[in-house]
């Protein structure tokens, strides 16, 4: 089995994100335990849900994935080169795609 390219936290700030208009309690109840039990703040879960973080590197994540919902080039281009700079390569960005995709933002 391989390491996952991007953290379970990273994944979460993304799910959050992406979960932001969902009206599904059980949904949104599992996402407020996972965040519980990898010790995300309630300030931390509010800003993920507003599609934001206080980390640089999360907040580009989130941007490109929603971005990649948007079917804006010109916004998913820039979301590229911002992950780009913050330190992402290729693949995790290809994974941060399959995890919108996953979500139904794609």
């Amino acid at each position: 089995m391989h390491e996952p390219l991007l953290t379970e936290r990273l994944r979460l700030h993304i799910e959050l994100a992406l979960e932001r208009d969902c009206t599904c309690k059980r949904t949104l109840a599992k996402l407020d335990k996972r965040a519980d039990l990898l010790g995300l703040t309630g300030v931390e879960v509010d800003a993920a849900r507003e599609r934001h973080s206080f980390d640089i590197r999360i907040a580009a994540a989130i941007d490109f994935a929603c971005a990649l919902g948007s079917n804006e080039p010109v916004r998913i281009h820039a979301a590229v080169v911002r992950a780009f700079r913050v330190g992402f390569n290729m693949p995790e960005l290809q994974e941060v795609a399959r995890i919108a995709n996953k979500r139904g933002a794609l």
